[in-house]
């Protein structure tokens, strides 16, 4: 699993690097600069070095298989991470594919007085700082006039579960085909991300990056994996690992779309004021309209006009439903439930005003929605917002 680090021969001396703004706020693991070297400007990823804090952590979460220190730090260092997958991107993602990440022009450590002023002291820092050095993106869509979209016939058909039976906005439809598409190309190269959220998603969700919590897989092994966040899971294989990741993209669709749809007629008005307040980013921000993405037009086209089921499916499907007490027998077969239907009763919160609780565990909740004047009618948006059940 040893990594080797080196850089392209464009960019040496190495030394002649100089930093300049930071392009993303610090996270725990790792900051992404702006930097010159010899006339051209990169992304440059500076990752704080495996420490002993660190990796006493990982061997406690995970100390049921007894990892030397080497094994910790080559498997779960964030930077060893990162550079594995750009290198197996390089490989196995070839063609149109390779645009939707970053390129990568190696890796290296360099002496701490190059860094920016924060990184020139710490634990850990006298060996030198590990980075990355990728191309800067330049914030515009890659790929709408350049390739078709290819998806997979499994995402197709969620996508039609999502519109048919969740009553999915086309909007949110296109949501999911548009970043699905890229986490399909990952896949294909036997890489799971591992840290699903819409920041991974840049230049109008055209390219994906950070991937310092991923995993990758050699061709023709698939050798069970561990992961220091959930050790509890144990080893897993790269089947597994890809299915629960597709499923987290169809969740994290669903639960915006979800929030949208409690909050109308004023749910745009309320989302601006959920992120001035929350300071989150939310997948709508990050992937066009479906009027501006020509690429996904065809593909939604098809999804929310595919016929419904045919009347022998209606019929079992209303059986079913009959035995289990969903329906009354006197439903019709052809009957079309309304899209928008209400929760059950038992799905709402209760309002603000008479819960105690929430007005004084939960301030920032409180302000969206006494600036809003809403009530919360959904169980799931609660949940997002924070809200506790009386």
């Amino acid at each position: 699993m040893s990594v080797p680090f080196s850089v392209s021969e464009d960019l040496l001396p190495i030394e002649q690097i100089k930093f300049g703004a930071s392009l993303a706020p610090r996270t725990l693991t790792a900051q992404v600069y702006r930097a010159t070297i010899g006339s051209k400007d990169y992304a440059v990823k500076l990752f704080l070095p495996y420490g002993i804090k660190c990796r006493d952590l990982d061997r406690f979460r995970l100390r049921a298989y007894n990892l030397s220190d080497d094994e910790l730090e080559e498997r779960f260092h964030p930077w060893r991470r990162e550079v594995r997958v750009y290198q197996q991107i390089d490989k196995y993602i070839l063609g149109p594919d390779r645009q939707f990440f970053p390129k990568y022009y190696g890796a290296t450590k360099i002496s701490r007085k190059l860094c920016p002023r924060d990184w020139r002291w710490g634990p850990g820092t006298v060996g030198g700082i590990p980075i990355v050095i990728l191309e800067l993106l330049d914030g515009k869509e890659i790929h709408n006039s350049q390739s078709l979209l290819q998806i997979s016939d499994s995402t197709r058909q969620v996508a039609q579960e999502l519109y048919n039976d969740g009553g999915m906005d086309a909007e949110y439809i296109h949501i999911y085909i548009h970043c699905m598409e890229k986490i399909e190309v990952l896949h294909g190269g036997r890489i799971i991300h591992g840290d699903i959220k819409p920041d991974i998603f840049m230049n109008y969700a055209s390219v994906v990056i950070d991937f310092s919590r991923s995993w990758s897989w050699e061709d023709g092994k698939d050798e069970p994996c561990l992961d220091v966040f959930r050790p509890r899971d144990g080893p897993r294989t790269f089947k597994t690992r890809s299915e629960g990741e597709r499923n987290g993209i169809r969740s994290l669709v669903t639960r915006e779309n979800s929030m949208l749809d409690s909050m109308l007629p004023n749910r745009e008005e309320v989302l601006r004021t959920y992120r001035q307040v929350f300071g989150e980013v939310k997948l709508r921000d990050r992937v066009p309209l479906l009027r501006d993405c020509l690429r996904c037009q065809q593909a939604v086209e098809e999804t929310i006009s595919t016929p419904a089921l045919s009347s022998t499916d209606q019929a079992e499907k209303v059986e079913q439903a009959e035995q289990e007490g969903v329906v009354r027998p006197s439903t019709p077969v052809n009957s079309v439930p309304a899209r928008k239907a209400q929760p059950p009763s038992h799905w709402l919160a209760p309002s603000f005003s008479s819960c105690q609780a929430c007005a004084t565990s939960q301030p920032r909740a409180a302000e969206v929605i006494n600036i809003s004047r809403l009530r919360v009618s959904n169980l799931d948006t609660a949940r997002y917002l924070g809200i506790r059940r009386a």
